[in-house]
């Protein structure tokens, strides 16, 4: 018997960013069909999928002990996300975290709840209500728009200057700038301060990423070659699991759950790209 290699397009991988061309590099080798003029050969039906280079893929089959582990880590955050003792901003942030990682479609129900009740009691006429530096507002403003909720952008009037333009103070708020960012992208027809905002955020991000650290300067990079809304999920989440494990003040149950979780998927692909083989 022969061995057939089926491989993700070299055109296709270097067309990625090099961060996700590990994610491509999965190279699966069945047991294909020899066949010869006038000679019939039966296909096999046994086939072998290689494992991809991955840092985060585990080789052995996830068991009923992990999916367990698993089920308990979604109810821990499930109880994070509806609590009424938990801060408002903490609880975007938290929201914020579980999309990047990848694992908000198993709590759809909750963050909708969630952002129902922001928008409830903290949006009035379209304009969001909340005292909060710029981080945490503008994260809350996309996760807003991304839900379907037409807020007004004029929250961020209170980051202008006298001339219009955004203030100079912004430029020591990296952290900021980068949310900003990405808020702005956001923007619908006739938003003049997303303009500027997106304008403002960009210009200034890349004057200053090669003073910053080697991962802040990794993600204003990203961020700037690519939004955070054009992103693949799947890519975003594997990229981000490594950049959050970092934050000193990571989740520790949300990036276990994001980690399994990740690891999970990975092993159901494999499935089936071997069932493919057959």
């Amino acid at each position: 018997m022969g061995y057939q290699h089926i491989v993700v397009p070299i055109e296709f991988i270097n067309n990625v960013d090099k961060t996700h061309k590990p994610f491509f590099n999965l190279i699966l080798t069945c047991e294909a069909t020899t066949a010869k003029r006038g000679i019939e050969t039966p296909r096999t039906s046994n086939s072998e999928v290689c494992s991809s280079r991955y840092g985060l893929h585990k080789k052995t089959e996830v068991d009923h002990n992990i999916r367990s582990r698993i089920e308990t880590l979604k109810k821990k955050v499930s109880e994070m996300i509806i609590s009424k003792t938990e801060n408002l901003l903490a609880k975007v942030d938290l929201i914020d975290s579980i999309f990047r990682l990848g694992v908000n479609y198993h709590f759809e129900d909750e963050i909708d709840e969630v952002l129902q009740q922001i928008h409830k009691n903290f949006v009035v006429n379209r304009e969001i209500f909340i005292e909060a530096n710029l981080a945490p507002l503008a994260v809350l403003f996309r996760l807003l728009r991304e839900h379907g909720f037409h807020v007004s952008p004029l929250v961020f009037n209170k980051f202008l200057d006298v001339q219009g333009n955004f203030s100079e103070r912004l430029f020591s708020d990296v952290e900021g700038m980068l949310c900003l960012y990405e808020a702005s992208h956001m923007m619908v027809h006739g938003e003049d301060i997303l303009e500027v905002a997106l304008a403002f955020t960009s210009t200034h991000l890349k004057s200053i990423v090669t003073t910053l650290s080697p991962s802040l300067a990794t993600q204003v990079n990203h961020s700037l070659r690519k939004a955070l809304h054009k992103n693949l999920p799947r890519l975003e989440a594997r990229r981000y699991i490594s950049i959050y494990e970092q934050h000193p003040s990571h989740n520790k149950i949300l990036l276990t759950l994001a980690k399994l979780d990740f690891n999970k998927l990975q092993d159901l692909h494999q499935k089936e790209f071997g069932n493919i083989c057959k």
